[in-house]
């Protein structure tokens, strides 16, 4: 049975790398410098930026850590974003999508995981986040209640927050 299988499969894997090596029609697979300007304009008009400003808040409403990251996305494709800690990790998934207008949807997943020195625990959060192009809108990975968390020699509470603003790539282009 092997004898007829790999004689076989050897044909296909010449016909296949035959057909990706011949073109067939010169014509048909180059595009015109013209076509691909009118293209990446397009991409540009329908693209967007997703600005995040994570940060760490602490007592008081105090910010402890920040940072601030931008990322270029299309409608309905996902922006990842990690954040890892000594102890903590957390990994949150953004994508967002055109509803009509300057209106969206943020669908927001946050996964954390928490290593307590004897266990690991995951958590998982999910929101669909309704927006205008430009609003900021805030998402809490860790949930909306503070951690307890052991400072050095005193207790204290933390949590993240991550403020997110959608806004065209063309707009964000035009900033910078």
């Amino acid at each position: 049975m092997q004898t007829r299988v790999f004689p076989l499969l050897g044909g296909v894997l010449v016909l296949l790398v035959f057909m990706m090596v011949v073109p067939v029609d010169a014509d048909a697979q180059a595009l015109g410098q013209d076509e691909i300007e009118t293209l990446l304009e397009d991409l540009k008009q329908h693209a967007l930026t997703l600005n995040i400003d994570a940060r760490i808040r602490g007592a008081e409403n105090t910010t402890v850590w920040n940072m601030e990251l931008s990322r270029v996305t299309i409608s309905g494709k996902a922006v990842r974003v990690r954040l890892d800690g000594e102890n903590i990790t957390v990994e949150a998934v953004f994508t967002p999508y055109r509803a009509g207008g300057d209106r969206l949807l943020l669908l927001a997943e946050g996964t954390t995981w928490v290593d307590d020195g004897k266990t690991t625990n995951e958590s998982t959060t999910f929101q669909s986040l309704p927006l205008q192009l430009g609003e900021s809108v805030f998402f809490y990975p860790l949930g909306d209640e503070p951690l307890q968390v052991d400072l050095e020699t005193e207790r204290g509470v933390l949590n993240l927050e991550l403020e997110i603003q959608v806004v065209p790539y063309s707009e964000y282009t035009n900033n910078q």
